[in-house]
């Protein structure tokens, strides 16, 4: 049995929505300087990718130190020196490191789409609702192969677009969820 009084239950819910739209609203501002300037929001989405990548590598390392003797310590160690390693290329040539996540996610973005659509139609006589899995698919295979024939030139852009995208569009949900919660009389 909750002790809390049912009032600040009620101002609680609304501290949460109010905190909610605020950053939802921040979230919304930064995906429209992110769509506003694609190729900053690029070099800071491939620089946060290589810090992480680096910071997971020598925690990596850290594991694999104090963890001498184990079985399949080299293929730990081999990860922890790659992902270092790839990671510090990131942030130390962030424009080439966009470049080649750029075709790593075209690549991504074929095949996954290929897969759905082969799924999609390997499936159409007990899936009701195949089309849309074969539609998501294509407009996936689609994606990819724009983003592969206009690379290089996409390497600059995508990443950027797509974390604006994604701000924009969390952010828009984050306020539309606060302000549609429903109200908790007092």
């Amino acid at each position: 049995m909750s002790t809390a009084h049912p009032t600040s239950f009620a101002r609680s819910r609304w501290e949460f929505s109010a905190v909610s739209v605020l950053f939802g609203v921040v979230l919304v501002a930064l995906g429209v300087f992110a769509f506003a300037m694609p190729v900053v929001s690029t070099i800071a989405a491939t620089v946060t990718i290589g810090a992480c990548m680096a910071v997971a590598g020598i925690a990596g390392l850290i594991a694999v130190l104090r963890e001498r003797g184990r079985p399949g310590m080299a293929w730990s160690l081999l990860w922890a020196v790659a992902a270092l390693g790839l990671g510090v290329l990131l942030v130390v040539w962030p424009v080439s490191g966009a470049l080649s996540l750029t075709l790593f996610l075209a690549a991504a973005f074929i095949v996954r789409g290929v897969f759905a659509v082969a799924l999609a139609f390997s499936r159409r006589r007990v899936f009701r609702s195949w089309g849309w899995v074969a539609l998501g698919g294509a407009v996936t295979l689609v994606l990819g192969l724009l983003v592969l024939f206009n690379w290089p030139a996409s390497g600059v852009l995508t990443l950027g677009l797509l974390v604006a995208v994604d701000l924009v569009f969390y952010g828009a949900a984050l306020i539309v969820a606060a302000l549609t919660a429903p109200r908790l009389a007092a």
